[in-house]
């Protein structure tokens, strides 16, 4: 599947991937991960090419600084308060009405000074407001302000299920200000289970195969993603205008490929970080536009699985269940396999269940939450641990392989004129 998400804003937004300190999150990027690699037309046409070594690693940090690989500023920062430094209002409009409910009195009888009555009162508006009452935010010292002169303990309002003051961890933000221009995108794009159990459990030819299809799919979907999204937007955007395209060089991406998830199972995936920079025909740089990305995220992952299930057909022989939602599993892989070497679905899956919460941004929400620290095992020891566990789960590796391998049937294509007719006729395009 095709995921999209906005590289975090901050002041050094490249150090998550490139810091190679013990325990740092970026291991997870390049720790005992096989190199980072530069794609894409517009790194061709910077000079960017094969694998990030000392001097990429560098091009990549001034990129996502907005920086040209030279050093050159190409886009200022924006600096702006840290949005760690705010508090949600909802759980603060939340407790002083339950107090004002509890008296009972209205919630304004609360407050002793018109100032506090006028400051709730906008703030209850805010928290109240559609779509945007999520984003409806407060300083801490306005929380504090209100909660104290409302009865309430601020660092109570805000504590959090596992005991955690967020009260005080935004008090040691507030005065912090950051760069929030957004420095660039990670399109992230993963195999499916089956598919990286293969690649886990195979030998060494049957692996290089399964990672050379799929990164023969990735590059498919980085290709249609660059041809629908890599022009760059000049002039205002919203309000009834739409910005000017820009032809562009194409994207500069630093492709990073793993093969397990945080948790240890195999998981075959490549993030594609995009920094935020195109330049455009004109010799002049330009943002990135993002929403065209989304747009097209889904299209790129139905051509990333139907690519990837054409190469490992071709490959190495493997048959296909039918694809849903445009995702197929390889015949002969178990699902019960597939559950073991899931763990990091199951713990967020759990922690969902936890905190009663559905849909894709809940999802993302106990993903970071449960999300351990990856470490540098070398691969030899995972393949061993993989076969271990597979054993345990009451299937034999090598017998495995060897009955998925080379059991796909060629299917007769059908006549031109039957082709056309299925693909024209109301049931196709």
């Amino acid at each position: 599947m095709v995921s999209v998400s906005m590289l975090g804003a901050g002041s050094d937004p490249a150090g998550y991937y490139l810091a190679r300190e013990a325990n740092c999150p970026a291991e997870y990027y390049l720790g005992a991960e096989p190199a980072g690699r530069w794609l894409g037309a517009g790194a061709e046409a910077a000079g960017l090419s094969g694998s990030l070594d000392a001097s990429g690693a560098a091009a990549l940090r001034r990129l996502l600084a907005g920086r040209a690989p030279d050093g050159a500023v190409l886009v200022p920062e924006v600096i702006r308060a840290d949005r760690r430094g705010r508090l949600p209002a909802r759980p603060l409009v939340d407790a002083i009405t339950a107090r004002a409910t509890a008296q009972p009195v209205t919630p304004a009888a609360l407050f002793g000074q018109p100032q506090e009555r006028a400051l709730f009162t906008a703030l209850e508006a805010r928290a109240a407001r559609g779509r945007g009452a999520r984003q409806a935010t407060v300083s801490p010292d306005r929380a504090e302000q209100l909660a104290t002169a409302a009865g309430l303990d601020v660092s109570d309002v805000y504590r959090a299920q596992d005991g955690t003051d967020r009260y005080a961890a935004a008090v040691r933000f507030a005065d912090r200000r950051v760069d929030v221009r957004r420095p660039g995108v990670d399109v992230t794009i993963s195999a499916p289970k089956s598919v990286s159990v293969l690649f886990g459990l195979g030998n060494n030819d049957t692996s290089s195969a399964v990672r050379a299809g799929h990164q023969a799919a990735v590059s498919e979907a980085l290709g249609y993603l660059e041809s629908v999204a890599g022009h760059g937007l000049r002039g205002h955007q919203g309000d009834g205008q739409r910005a000017q395209h820009i032809a562009t060089d194409g994207w500069i991406v630093a492709a990073f490929e793993h093969r397990t998830s945080r948790a240890g199972d195999p998981q075959l995936h490549t993030h594609l970080v995009v920094p935020n920079l195109l330049h455009g025909a004109d010799g002049k740089w330009t943002a990135i536009d993002t929403k065209a990305i989304y747009r097209h995220a889904l299209t790129a992952s139905y051509l990333y699985h139907a690519v990837l299930r054409a190469e490992l057909t071709r490959r190495l022989g493997v048959a296909w269940t039918a694809p849903v939602k445009g995702i197929a599993e390889i015949n002969g892989i178990p699902q019960d396999l597939l559950d073991t070497f899931s763990t990091r679905r199951k713990q967020i899956e759990t922690a969902m269940t936890a905190a009663a919460t559905t849909g894709p941004d809940a999802a993302q929400a106990a993903c970071l939450a449960t999300r351990p620290a990856k470490t540098g095992i070398p691969e030899n020891t995972l393949r061993e641990q993989w076969a271990t566990r597979s054993e345990a789960a009451g299937h034999r590796p090598r017998h495995l392989v060897d009955n998925t391998l080379g059991t796909s049937r060629a299917l007769p294509l059908p006549a031109i004129r039957q082709l056309a007719h299925y693909l024209l006729g109301p049931s196709g395009l």
